[in-house]
């Protein structure tokens, strides 16, 4: 079995080389159907694009263990909430305390 740390530079060196000639976006969608091993190369990945132009978009029904502490942006019922891990609540508490707030 290859290392997961090694594949894990792979894929960011990879990603790194294809968006040095344009920003690129990497989009995984159903994340929860991903391998364990996947995921945390993808994790991996992610928390280590700060320097790089490229974004990661996972789309997932379920929060996985792998991907804990990257940041969300939250969409519900096709409205977009913000980033972070309370931006709905919080989004949710301001509507109800400004009735007139456009949700």
């Amino acid at each position: 079995m290859p290392d997961r740390f090694l594949v894990g530079l792979a894929v960011l060196s990879l990603l790194a080389e294809v968006a040095a000639d344009a920003p690129l976006v990497c989009r995984v969608d159903d994340l929860q159907w991903l391998d364990s091993a996947s995921a945390q190369v993808l994790a991996f990945v992610a928390r280590r694009l700060g320097s790089e132009s490229v974004a990661m978009v996972f789309g997932s029904r379920v929060t996985t263990a792998e991907m804990a502490g990257l940041p969300k942006a939250l969409v519900k019922d096709g409205r977009y909430y913000g980033v972070g891990n309370d931006s709905l609540r919080n989004r949710e508490r301001r509507s109800a305390e400004h009735p007139g707030m456009r949700r």
